[in-house]
């Protein structure tokens, strides 16, 4: 959680200086860390998955997320 903190601080910093190809991988680095903590959270092993599909992630939390949010994730994995 406390590097998902810094790296939305950096993201927002990217995207302020219009550096959007960065800003936009660096949301899914944000995106991938904040799945992989509500993974720990939910699954007694302590230890996620070595994935980064965002979408994947979620499917095995208890996290609901909306059509629309999963059509988004699935955008900016593909991307």
């Amino acid at each position: 959680m406390e590097t998902a903190k810094k790296d939305w601080r950096a993201l927002q910093n990217m995207y302020k200086s219009r550096d959007y190809l960065h800003a936009l991988f660096f949301a899914h680095l944000v995106l991938e860390k904040l799945c992989k903590a509500h993974w720990v959270k939910d699954n007694v092993s302590n230890t996620p998955p070595k994935i980064h599909n965002i979408i994947t992630l979620i499917d095995k939390t208890k996290l609901q997320i909306s059509e629309d949010d999963r059509n988004f994730f699935f955008i900016l994995y593909a991307a």
